[in-house]
């Protein structure tokens, strides 16, 4: 996809922007995305790569093939908030206006990231943006448009028009989302004075969508522009997803201090329907119950910061 020119406006080449790389073990999806970007060649552009404390193979591959200056380690793994809030915290350091979070399976296009850009400076009241996701083994279909969070249905979250196909939907940029993936999202760093920063405290899974309900309680604007596309890889749910999509979708509603008591008996409720399917119905086993039950307890007993602030923009 061939870039115009033209997008490169004068109010464009002032701006600066910073892309953070969070590296744990994909070390060769990871160089493979940081070459495309610097093949952007894109003076604003200044490129991170924070790894999360992956195995010293991979670790010394990245050290082989980026420069040192591009590449932060951290000694322990921070999980997605921890290590994205570090490379945020160097750009704020550095008076770069605007951060784009990239998963290292992630791909896009020039026209993508400039469009982003230009999006996100255009309205102080912009928060987070995001492009449409689809998959990268079949890039005609969605894998997101955008995230909604059901809080009456226990901060259930979904993503708009997943496994549809391009042609069936409308391209459209849409402010009726609730957060944009963090696979590909775009924050305004000057926004962060009054949000505050990511949390650690979830690890991996409910970060971005922490952060944009609390950046939307405070009457910013989240948005996904389907008109520009990235492209992410699917991988194999494993017991770490199971356990923190558990834990945190808990951990969400004790957040906010919303819906909490709901959200438990909604969890259960999943948990025992599932476990009573594994002895009626024979040859059904479900191997990642074990990890889900254990973060519904995790979830009830970890200690989160409350934010009192927080109020549905819409009843769902």
């Amino acid at each position: 996809m061939e870039v115009n020119n033209n997008l490169l406006s004068d109010n464009l080449k002032s701006l600066k922007l910073s892309v953070i790389i969070l590296n744990y073990n994909s070390s060769i999806d990871t160089l493979e995305l940081y070459r495309s970007l610097t093949r952007f060649n894109l003076s604003f552009l200044n490129i991170f790569i924070i790894d999360n404390n992956s195995k010293t193979k991979d670790l010394l591959f990245l050290k082989q093939n980026i420069p040192q200056k591009n590449l932060l380690q951290n000694d322990k793994n921070l999980g997605y908030g921890g290590g994205n809030k570090i490379g945020i915290e160097i750009a704020r350091q550095k008076k770069i206006n605007y951060a784009l979070l990239l998963n290292p399976d992630i791909r896009l296009e020039k026209e993508t990231l400039i469009h982003l850009l230009k999006l996100i400076s255009s309205n102080e009241e912009i928060a987070a943006v995001g492009p449409r996701i689809c998959f990268r083994d079949t890039p005609d279909i969605i894998y997101s448009d955008g995230g909604l969070v059901n809080t009456e249905k226990g901060f259930e979250s979904s993503h708009i028009n997943y496994k549809k196909n391009k042609k069936e939907v409308n391209v459209k940029q849409r402010f009726d989302i609730d957060y944009v993936n963090g696979s590909c999202l775009m924050i305004n760093i000057k926004a962060l004075h009054k949000i505050g920063v990511l949390l650690d405290t979830f690890f991996m899974y409910y970060e971005e969508t922490e952060w944009c309900l609390r950046a939307k309680s405070l009457g910013y604007k989240i948005c996904v522009d389907s008109k520009v596309e990235a492209f992410h890889e699917t991988s194999q749910k494993k017991k770490n997803y199971y356990f923190y999509m558990t834990r945190n979708r808990i951990l969400i509603a004790k957040r906010f201090n919303h819906k909490y008591f709901k959200t438990v008996k909604i969890v259960l409720k999943n948990l025992l329907k599932e476990f009573k399917k594994t002895i009626i119905v024979k040859g059904y086993k479900s191997p990642y119950l074990y990890y889900k039950v254990k973060g519904f307890f995790a979830g009830l007993l970890f200690r989160i910061e409350k934010y009192e602030g927080f109020s549905p923009v819409r009843k769902k």
